[in-house]
């Protein structure tokens, strides 16, 4: 008897837990209706040089929340002129990113990935003479930039507009915008 009871204790057990372990990853894991496609947007705002650059990539979510976002390069370069001195500033992004949904809160997280490539400021001023002469070293920055950016689910499908995020920094503006559509099935006659 003794036997019979520990067996169909843990039985019992082994059952409860498959339960609990089921329940707990189905919440975790988002479900959705339907598939969604649609775009993120990056709008770099440079005021010292200034340049106004932006990029978009195509972006899917399946309905189980997976998000495959396309890769992009965006080039920049500007030039601001004073009396006296000259800015001369330009790279490139190379943008990998990788997102995924977050179901606790309901929002998209998405790490652009930021690569720069050749970001090169050159400095001139005027001698006596007039003549811009170079004051500045050559060396370009390569490397990596930028951090996670966090978007409403419910703006980025509902708002016309998207789900938008704005980075300020010492010389500009950075503005994310995530925009998602259902994706519809077209219907064959």
């Amino acid at each position: 008897m003794k036997n019979i009871y520990i067996t169909r204790s843990a039985i019992l057990g082994v059952i409860l837990g498959s339960l609990l372990l089921t329940s707990c990853s189905k919440e975790d894991e988002p479900t959705f209706e339907t598939a969604y496609d649609g775009f993120l947007t990056v709008e770099f705002i440079n005021t010292y040089p200034p340049w106004a650059v932006s990029a978009e990539m195509e972006v899917t979510m399946t309905e189980n929340g997976v998000i495959v976002i396309l890769t992009e390069t965006l080039s920049y370069s500007g030039e601001l002129t004073l009396e006296d001195s000259r800015i001369i500033r330009s790279g490139a992004w190379l943008l990998r990113p990788e997102g995924y949904f977050e179901n606790s809160n309901s929002t998209i997280v998405i790490n652009p990935n930021i690569e720069v490539s050749n970001d090169l400021t050159e400095v001139y001023a005027k001698d006596d003479y007039g003549n811009w002469v170079k004051v500045s070293q050559d060396i370009p920055y390569n490397g990596q930039t930028g951090g996670p950016v966090t978007f409403s689910f419910v703006m980025a499908t509902t708002n016309p507009a998207g789900s938008v995020q704005a980075v300020i920094d010492g010389t500009g503006a950075i503005t994310w915008t995530l925009s998602l559509f259902e994706t519809t099935v077209p219907i064959v006659p």
